[in-house]
């Protein structure tokens, strides 16, 4: 599992961390994935001169508040050791997703954010995806928001990065 962190700078609010853009994944059955594939996007490679398919991604998104789209994908398990079936990823910020935004006010309980982007998706393809702990998580991104308290102290906060090797 890795995990990245980054920050946002705001100008009024307190010092808050919260969980942005999470991965996760899960073993799903052919039925599973013949429901998500027949709504998505498949990009594929081809090797011409072996006519061979070097490889397929099925993905899909779900628009959330002001176009903050989840991420759901599909493909054949042995990517991550399920040998006979599929799997499901769902990438995204559960915050943007439902608020449009990921700067502050978020949530910092990743039990929460998990079962509910779960059950977004879900709704959105109707159908019923494993319980909580058949999850896997890949990624967390946790954001970190600075109250600078003047717009001179964020330029100054910016223009400091840009110095940073």
């Amino acid at each position: 599992m890795g995990v990245f962190i980054h920050t946002f700078v705001c100008l009024k609010g307190r010092n808050v961390r919260m969980i942005d853009t999470i991965k996760i994944y899960a073993e799903i059955s052919a039925e599973i994935y013949n429901a998500i594939q027949s709504c998505s996007i498949i990009k594929c490679a081809i090797d011409c001169n072996l006519d061979k398919l070097l490889y397929n991604i099925t993905n899909d998104s779900l628009i959330g508040s002001y176009d903050s789209r989840l991420s759901v994908r599909v493909g054949i398990g042995e990517k991550y050791g399920f040998f006979d079936n599929y799997y499901i990823e769902i990438e995204g910020s559960y915050h943007k997703f439902t608020s449009g935004y990921n700067s502050h006010n978020g949530y910092y309980d990743l039990q929460f954010i998990v079962s509910n982007l779960i059950k977004i998706v879900e709704i959105c393809y109707n159908i019923e995806l494993p319980d909580l702990d058949k999850w896997f998580l890949q990624r967390v991104d946790i954001a970190i928001c600075y109250d600078l308290q003047t717009q001179e102290n964020v330029k100054s906060y910016i223009n400091s990065i840009s110095r940073c090797n």
